[in-house]
């Protein structure tokens, strides 16, 4: 079970991955101890070697499978509600 630390919200125009650097320098702040980070497969690439640079973080990427998908999409959905219920939108 994961727990939610920290939101980042913007405009659907930008995508994720530009926003994860500032969510995760909020979650620095917050959370130094923090050592293991787990995100799913769009947050590959550069991102991995900075969090690792920036703050010692290691970023695994969770690879989703055809087993899981539906779990992860009602996940999202989930998260997407529980999101538009705190903004009150």
């Amino acid at each position: 079970m994961g727990n939610l630390l920290a939101v980042c919200v913007h405009s659907a125009g930008i995508q994720d991955r530009r926003c994860a650097r500032l969510l995760m320098i909020r979650l620095y702040a917050m959370f130094a101890a923090l050592s293991v980070i787990w995100t799913d497969g769009g947050y590959s690439g550069v991102l991995v070697e900075w969090a690792k640079n920036m703050f010692n973080w290691n970023l695994t990427i969770v690879k989703r499978t055809d087993a899981v998908r539906g779990k992860f999409l009602s996940y999202c959905l989930a998260d997407a509600s529980f999101t538009r219920n705190l903004l009150g939108v």
